[in-house]
């Protein structure tokens, strides 16, 4: 996966299409960072710590986090997309909480 297919689909909430790069030690998300990618996009790094925590990443949501990112900025799309998907007796929730 390259960072511009990242930024597209944080962009859009595809949250488990994004659990690769969220993976490993460090993952592609904490590379990115590392290497200054998200500088410029402080709304898809936010998206990012949302998605680390929706995927179960602590390792990568712990990173973020401890750089600086906001756990309220992001806007966790895939996750309240996911929650009116849900059905009776059903519910999906973070995998972080």
């Amino acid at each position: 996966m390259t960072f511009t297919e990242a930024l597209e689909w944080l962009r859009h909430g595809d949250f488990s299409r994004l659990e690769p790069p969220c993976q490993g030690d460090p993952s592609q998300i904490v590379q990115w960072h590392s290497l200054g990618m998200f500088e410029d996009q402080p709304d898809a790094l936010a998206e990012a710590l949302s998605c680390a925590c929706f995927n179960g990443q602590t390792a990568t949501a712990s990173y973020l986090i401890d750089h600086g990112v906001d756990p309220a900025a992001g806007s966790m799309r895939a996750w309240t997309r996911s929650i009116g998907r849900s059905t009776a007796g059903n519910s999906t929730r973070c995998k972080c909480s």
